[in-house]
């Protein structure tokens, strides 16, 4: 299968904005869903269809980089998958999948982990700006950000200047200064994020980087 955009065809594995979201519990309010995803790039629309729904991103990197860290993972009592929309099938095949999943679910299990998951969903509603999900063990802090930095600026600009990147934010410290965090999928990106830009000029504020938790890998530059 394939797809046009922009007056050109290509893979839709490789160039799809829309995702098909499924094993969802019973009409799962479509701000969870939101939420779950927006971590990983800007979301144009949720569209919720009863145990299943279509997510669609701006971008078809971010697209991408939620199927590799959701698919398979707990939400609400469950696993859900995670793919590439595929139009009019996944329509017909969102309910029998669940049938499907329910007939092979083991019942007790899923009730004593179902309060648990609950419970946990709430805190990370509260909490994902300032706790987000670690996919990765390759994080980076990056402090002295330029005003009104942006989480989607700074993924955007660390993917196309260094390589894959699991998650983004901006969030304020105990002082009340932005700081980013950027977390990448290989420690090598890791360290060239470091070795290239840290103590570097970023749309006017020189940026000091380093790994989250640690000190920076590379030595400070004189100027």
């Amino acid at each position: 299968r394939r797809d046009r955009r922009d007056g050109e065809i290509s893979p839709v594995k490789n160039m799809s904005r829309k995702l098909f979201v499924g094993r969802l519990p019973h009409m799962v309010d479509p701000r969870d869903l939101e939420q779950l995803f927006e971590k990983y790039g800007s979301i144009d629309s949720v569209n919720v269809k009863s145990t299943f729904a279509f997510v669609e991103f701006q971008d078809s990197r971010d697209a991408k980089d939620a199927i590799d860290n959701l698919n398979e993972s707990k939400f609400m009592g469950g696993r859900i998958a995670v793919e590439y929309s595929h139009g009019r099938r996944d329509r017909r095949d969102g309910d029998r999948r669940d049938g499907d999943r329910d007939r092979r679910r083991d019942y007790g299990r899923d009730r004593r982990d179902y309060g648990r998951d609950r419970r946990d969903h709430g805190r990370e509603r509260r909490n994902s700006r300032y706790s987000p999900p670690r996919n990765s063990d390759f994080r980076v802090t990056i402090e002295n950000l330029p005003p009104r930095c942006g989480w989607q600026e700074l993924k955007d600009f660390f993917r196309n200047n260094v390589g894959p990147v699991c998650y983004a934010d901006v969030r304020r410290d105990h002082r009340g200064e932005e700081r980013g965090v950027v977390e990448f999928e290989h420690e090598d990106d890791m360290q060239k994020a470091i070795d290239k830009f840290d103590d570097t000029d970023f749309h006017g504020s020189m940026i000091r980087i380093s790994i989250e938790g640690g000190r920076p890998k590379s030595p400070r530059r004189g100027r």
